[in-house]
């Protein structure tokens, strides 16, 4: 942890300068060190800020900016320009608005490799890299959102084969009223799993909001395997094997959603390993209504 950290300043609020310097040591007892350095304005027409260096290392660890980052604020609008903010496997690149009526935002997140970070975050995350570009403006008149996120190779700790190599693809827009999106997860277990949703979605100062009586549609469907995914499940002394259709509903008050769709098994085999059960040739069919009928 950082045991030393000082702070000095320069000037007027018209024309400040500012010097951040901090050393520490890590658990391991690696060295920490804090640089920073920004100038510019606090008061007058237009205040305008500038972050010419700020870095935090922690031992191999590299936090930091690796360009300059500007804050300006004018006619009621503060804004963030040039963010490039670098953290350990990759980092976030963009920039944002916050107006009085909303906040204007566009953002890049890239990670080549995501097992530094979620080290740090205590995220039972083992490898993969992970990209996102998201851009929002949440301001009536203007409200509009994307988001775009891809994941690969994604591995969890002490998870089987069929978790350890994940594919993930997302997709979601607001045009202001209602929020849509889709996506798909594929790995060791089959054909990729997919689903979609949609909800209604206003806006609500900093962040949109669902009203009060928003109704959800979600919908998860797979088709596979099933002895793929099985191997997810904590039950080491059974064995299911056979084909499974999978097609769930999910609509409603956000409140209290109803739940429906089937789940059907196809020349099904189950075993328990501790009793000698063994069935064959198992053909079932399961439907969820709503209301649990």
């Amino acid at each position: 942890r950082l045991r030393e950290v000082s702070l000095s300043a320069e000037g007027r609020a018209e024309a400040l300068s500012l010097a951040l310097e901090g050393r520490g040591r890590t658990a391991e007892d690696a060295p920490i060190r804090l640089d920073g350095a920004a100038s510019g304005a606090l008061a007058g027409p237009e205040a305008r800020f500038d972050v010419t260096r700020l870095e935090l290392r922690a031992g191999e660890r590299r936090f930091g900016l690796d360009a300059p980052l500007a804050l300006r604020r004018d006619a009621g609008v503060t804004r963030l320009e040039g963010l490039d903010l670098a953290l350990p496997g990759g980092g976030v690149r963009g920039a944002a608005a916050l107006h009085p009526e909303g906040l204007v935002a566009d953002l890049a997140l890239a990670f080549a490799d995501l097992a530094p970070l979620a080290e740090l975050l205590g995220l039972p995350v083992a490898a993969g890299a992970v990209e996102a570009d998201l851009a929002l403006d949440t301001r009536p008149g203007s409200a509009s959102g994307r988001l775009d996120l891809s994941a690969a190779r994604l591995a969890l700790e002490s998870a089987p084969d069929a978790a350890r190599a994940l594919d993930a693809e997302a997709r979601a827009r607001w045009d202001g009223a209602r929020l849509t999106a889709e996506g798909s997860l594929a790995g060791g277990f089959g054909a990729p799993a997919a689903f979609e949703a949609a909800l209604p979605l206003r806006p609500a100062g900093l962040l949109p909001a669902p009203p009060a009586d928003a109704r959800l549609d979600a919908a998860v469907t797979w088709s596979g395997e099933i002895e793929e995914i099985w191997v997810l499940v904590p039950a080491p002394d059974h064995v299911l094997s056979g084909r499974l259709d999978l097609d769930l509903r999910v609509a409603g008050p956000l409140r209290d959603p109803d739940f429906a769709g089937s789940v059907t098994l196809t020349d099904g085999a189950y075993q328990n390993l501790e009793t000698g059960t063994i069935l064959t040739d198992m053909q079932l069919r399961s439907r969820l209504a709503p209301g649990g009928g």
